[in-house]
């Protein structure tokens, strides 16, 4: 589980809310079940805004969260530079469908947020485990994660997250011929096949890049992928 929250610090205090916000987490926030990193957003609606994410965690932990020896005391002294618009939601991995093969630095976040129809959990699920089998066959160093929103409605649309790891721009512009290999894997046509059924199952998509912020985090960009995988 990972509890996500996208703040917007006040116009002119930017430098105050990142001095609390790094003292807080690493304080409060730098290990466990509570550990949590700070990201910043690099394009679309919420650019400039920053991603306060706890995890990988549980609903039990939830209720334990650190509520003493002065946390939400010291939370004040954040929130009270950011405008009260903060966005919450829960988000699952879900281990069936990630690629995950090796321990990794976080840098940046690849993110594509999914509205997807209802009750086509089985045929999205037929056509990601086609996805997984191209990544294990011939981009086994490509890892990524996908998340599915615990806390999300018909009217905001991100349902499922598929997030992919890099480490510099310059992966932005890179073309890792993932057609050809997918139909090496699938057979001729099968991109083409694939692309049509993916589209009928869901109703839209949007983008967004995080940039990860070890100054501002309690967890620092070392990830255990057995934490992920639960191997």
């Amino acid at each position: 589980l990972f509890e996500t929250v996208i703040i917007t610090p006040q116009p002119g205090k930017l430098m105050d809310f990142e001095k609390q916000l790094g003292e807080h987490n690493k304080t409060y926030h730098a290990s466990q079940s509570h550990g949590c990193r700070v990201y910043e957003i690099a394009n679309g609606k919420n650019t400039g805004k920053y991603v306060w994410q706890m995890g990988p965690t549980s609903w039990e932990a939830l209720d334990s969260r650190p509520s003493d020896e002065g946390h939400d005391e010291h939370w004040e002294t954040v929130s009270v530079h950011t405008l009260p618009d903060a966005h919450a939601s829960y988000w699952s991995q879900d281990l069936q469908h990630s690629y995950f093969v090796e321990n990794f630095d976080i840098n940046k976040l690849y993110i594509m947020f999914i509205d997807t129809k209802p009750n086509k959990w089985k045929e999205l699920s037929y056509l990601m485990k086609k996805i997984q089998k191209v990544h294990a066959e011939k981009l086994p160093d490509e890892q990524y994660g996908v998340y599915w929103n615990n806390t999300g409605s018909s009217a905001e649309g991100r349902d499922l997250a598929i997030v992919w790891f890099f480490d510099d721009w310059a992966w932005m512009g890179r073309n890792n011929g993932f057609e050809g290999k997918f139909e090496e894997v699938h057979g001729e046509g099968s991109w083409e096949r694939w692309m049509n059924d993916w589209t009928s199952l869901n109703e839209g998509y949007e983008i967004e890049i995080w940039s990860y912020r070890e100054d501002l985090s309690g967890h620092g960009p070392a990830v255990d992928v057995s934490a992920r995988t639960g191997n």
